[in-house]
């Protein structure tokens, strides 16, 4: 596969190292690759937003930005902690 098709598909995230190395120990588990992993919470999550079963604006993480260009953050830190022990 030429470069610029495998690099068609790459996006890059600010991601915190805890982030990081969840995904890296879910892809070892399985067995997969981690941007597969990554890929695939991202599709669970995305249909989760999608079908409204899960409010962004409601989970209180965001924060007044620094810069021109977004109007909020979102707290990274303090989305870890609520989700870190979360279940359906």
């Amino acid at each position: 596969m030429p470069k610029q098709d495998r690099n068609s598909g790459r996006a890059s995230y600010d991601l915190t190292p805890e982030i990081k190395q969840r995904i890296k120990d879910i892809s070892v588990e399985l067995g997969v690759p981690q941007s597969q992993v990554a890929a695939l919470l991202l599709l669970m999550s995305l249909a989760e937003v999608e079908a409204g079963q899960v409010d962004l604006f409601s989970l209180g993480l965001l924060k007044k930005s620094d810069s021109p260009a977004y109007q909020y953050v979102i707290d990274l830190e303090k989305a870890e902690a609520l989700f870190k022990n979360w279940r359906r």
